[in-house]
């Protein structure tokens, strides 16, 4: 706050700046008095309207309001001024407390100071650490090394005294090793297997050269679960600190598909609230700090009775909320139940009773979890320590066969892809754009044939011929002949039934899934194009098979057809005793 002294000591010092500049440049003191001319004029003239103004209005009833209303400012401007000078005394005073403060420190170090210069700082040099200090260190290596020798037959108290005269005989301990331990390597391997974690689908998402895997269970179950089938007793918090950085738990929100329904809806509703505590402050109140995962919160008593306690209080707000939950109800194309990600809107009351009731099931589902690892854990060690006792494990995660055709199709899908996948790549496609310009050439001459005057109605069909024309023989070497003058492409076997093929599919594609199983089966048309289809593949394979092998390994960059004869394998019982991954292809018969 600026004091009355300040300003008088401001505008005194304006005054005396004003009248030098005015005493040494006529122009300035010139346009100076104009100025103030000109402001005592305006001053004059307000003063003469105001009279004026005054002369005119009648005196009103309301003379008393505006009388008071003159009083009420004297008093505010009195009060401010009141309090203003109690500012300024209180500002004096605590000038005047630091004023003193600072002497007092003044005097403080001077004393300190006197003290110090009083006392012989100058203290006598033990001789054993003068002889300590000026020996070689090679000498003093050799005397550590001996004393560690001996250090069980030192007296005690002999490692602290030698320790002051700069010697430490304490036990040397290696630093950690940075390879990982086996326990680390074991947690690692077992929250890497697909039944336990999935791989991310954007192969971009890294972390430190790793892709990321999202775990399919609560960590609390997976540590259950690793202690059940390694029969390694390791800890919750040993577990958790060798988790890799890159096996991560999924936001229940950016889930495609339902897992568990008991365990995604609190989660996705425990999420819901910590995105609405900035906009709610009673929400915040309740929220418990540095909680992100549901999980941590049911599987402490404490923390949950008390979590449950502190979200009734919610029950009394009025206003609503909107969330995504998973519901079990019927599809529109069949009449089974499946489980479908919606939006609610609700009152936040209806949102807290289910959220509590969520939360018990959730509670009761973990503990079920664990207990059954802690039964198969028990099981099986009373069958290795008891010799009338019998464990039958079960593969109680997955269905077996549905597990093993899923690893044996991703096999396949793999090899497939790296077969076929290549070949639609950018530079591979340039290879073959003479033929792709050669076939839309040909469609663009079909239309300048015919009379300008003439609507084309089918050029969606037309462009699917190009496109057959160009698959042709980009990807089997073969024409077939969609784009000729005469239409020969309804002459052409192979042509006809690969169209009726695929009018069978968009017929049968939005249809539900037993009617295109059905019709399939029962469809002449469908098996007769089928076996058209095969016949002439067979054909094509044989043809491409009697070229040399030289030919095949130069083509099988730019042909299909050629790439897939490169894959047939030769040896058919080396091929059976490979891996999936490993195996090559079919033998051609």
């Amino acid at each position: 706050m600026v004091s009355r002294r300040q300003i008088q000591l401001y505008n005194l010092k304006y005054r005396q700046k004003l009248q030098h500049r005015r005493a040494i440049s006529k122009s300035f003191d010139l346009h100076f008095k104009a100025k103030q001319n000109a402001r005592q004029r305006k001053c004059r003239q307000r003063k003469k309207e105001a009279q004026k103004n005054v002369a005119i209005v009648p005196i009103s009833s309301s003379t008393k309001i505006d009388s008071r209303k003159v009083e009420g400012a004297k008093r505010r401007r009195a009060n401010a001024r009141k309090s203003k000078n109690e500012a300024e005394k209180l500002l004096k005073q605590v000038q005047q407390l630091q004023k003193e403060n600072r002497a007092i420190k003044r005097l403080l170090s001077q004393q300190r100071s006197a003290e110090v210069n009083d006392v012989n700082t100058t203290t006598a040099t033990s001789p054993t650490h003068l002889f300590i200090n000026n020996i070689s260190p090679s000498s003093k290596k050799r005397a550590t090394k001996r004393l560690l020798s001996e250090k069980e037959n030192l007296p005690r108290g002999s490692v602290s005294k030698l320790r002051k005269l700069g010697v430490n005989l304490s036990n040397n301990y290696d630093p950690p090793s940075s390879t990982p331990s086996i326990l680390q390597k074991e947690i690692e391997d077992f929250l890497c297997q697909d039944d336990i974690s999935k791989q991310a689908p954007d192969k971009k998402k890294q972390l430190h050269g790793k892709q990321i895997r999202y775990l399919l269970h609560h960590l609390s179950t997976v540590h259950q679960r690793f202690v059940t089938e390694t029969g390694n007793s390791c800890h919750y918090s040993t577990f958790t600190r060798y988790v890799p950085d890159f096996v991560i738990k999924p936001n229940a929100n950016d889930w495609g598909t339902c897992l568990c329904v008991t365990c995604l809806n609190p989660q996705m509703k425990f999420e819901k609230l910590q995105n609405l505590k900035s906009r709610y402050s009673i929400i915040k109140s309740v929220l418990i700090d540095g909680l992100t995962d549901i999980t941590e919160l049911v599987t402490d008593e404490i923390k949950t009775k008390d979590f449950k306690s502190n979200l009734a209080i919610l029950k009394d707000e009025q206003f609503t909320i909107t969330y995504s939950e998973w519901i079990k109800k019927k599809n529109d194309e069949s009449n089974i139940l499946v489980s479908t990600k919606t939006t609610i809107t609700s009152f936040i009351a209806d949102f807290v009773n289910k959220f509590t009731n969520e939360i018990e099931n959730l509670t009761h589902h973990i503990d079920r979890m664990r207990q059954q690892f802690r039964a198969a854990k028990n099981a099986r060690q009373m069958a290795m320590e008891e010799d009338d006792v019998a464990t039958i494990h079960l593969d109680w995660s997955e269905n077996f066969k549905l597990k093993q055709a899923r690893q044996d199709k991703g096999a396949k899908f793999k090899r497939h892809g790296a077969l076929t996948m290549p070949l639609f790549r950018r530079n591979k496609i340039i290879s073959h754009i003479n033929v792709i310009i050669d076939g839309t050439d040909k469609l663009l001459d079909r239309w300048r044939a015919r009379p300008s005057g003439q609507i084309h109605t089918d050029i969606i069909e037309q462009c699917q011929n190009l496109l057959l024309e160009v698959f042709g023989l980009i990807a089997f070497d073969y024409d077939l002949e969609t784009l000729d003058n005469n239409n020969s492409g309804n002459k052409n076997e192979l042509t006809k039934a690969l169209r009726d093929i695929m009018s069978i599919f968009r017929m049968v594609l939005y249809a539900p899934r037993i009617i295109p199983i059905i019709y399939l089966k029962l469809s002449s048309r469908h098996q007769r194009a089928q076996v058209t289809v095969e016949r002439y593949l067979n054909k094509m394979v044989e043809q491409e098979m009697a070229e040399s092998p030289d030919s095949i390994a130069q083509r099988k960059k730019t042909s299909l057809i050629a790439s897939l004869v490169s894959a047939l394998q030769t040896d058919e019982k080396a091929e059976a005793k490979k891996k999936e991954e490993d195996k090559k292809g079919k033998i051609y018969s």
